[in-house]
């Protein structure tokens, strides 16, 4: 039992020393320079004093100079938003890294009024096991309080794997539209009109 567990434990650190090698060899020095395809470029190599070689002895093996975890976001919007009403946006995210990834997202609202936007962040703060070349979207919903509304929603969106991997873009804010009816307002945004002008009236009474 003791010469099976003394075995065990020594066939775990070869392993572990193994792949640590691997990860060192993947990444590129000025003292271990790694060479990676370019086949868009004939075929041939080019070597790298820094960075990382991913998908390494594929015919995608590529070169990144911060990591092989990658992607595009873009945001699908409206433009117009109309008081009182959820309005949904497309925060849209495309792998275009080596690996598989999940991402979390955040929002933050940028504005001299930042009362007067709500974001709806349900089901829209993370995505999981997005594989390489897909898109998916998040769709977070925006509510404006009043037409006076305007400003930025900033969505910042992180790699799971490797969190250096970070973009922001930008939900824009430009101008905001009347309901066309009452009901088209939803109960949080009466609630909150009615609390804006119970304020503004009680401030008006008391500074008379």
């Amino acid at each position: 039992m003791k010469k099976t567990m003394v075995l065990l434990i020594l066939f775990i650190v070869f392993s572990s020393t193994l792949l640590s090698l691997n990860i060192v060899s993947a990444a590129c020095t000025p003292s271990n320079p790694c060479c990676c395809q370019t086949y868009a470029d004939s075929g041939q190599k080019r070597c790298y004093d820094s960075g990382i070689c991913c998908d390494i002895s594929t015919t995608n093996e590529f070169w990144n100079e911060i990591s092989c975890y990658n992607f595009l976001v873009s945001i699908s919007s409206p433009g117009i938003f109309r008081v009182g009403q959820k309005t949904p946006v497309s925060v849209v995210i495309t792998n275009n890294g080596a690996y598989t990834d999940s991402y979390t997202i955040t929002y933050q609202v940028s504005s001299l009024n930042p009362s007067l936007i709500l974001v709806d962040t349900i089901g829209a703060t993370s995505l999981n096991g997005i594989a390489k070349l897909e898109s998916v979207s998040a769709q977070p919903k925006v509510t404006i309080l009043s037409t006076l509304a305007s400003g930025n929603i900033l969505v910042n969106v992180t790699s799971v794997v490797d969190p250096r991997v970070s973009k922001i873009a930008t939900i824009q804010i430009i101008e905001g539209d009347l309901p066309l009816s009452l009901p088209e307002f939803n109960s949080l945004a009466i609630l909150l009109l009615l609390g804006i002008a119970g304020v503004v009236y009680y401030k008006k009474v008391k500074f008379k």
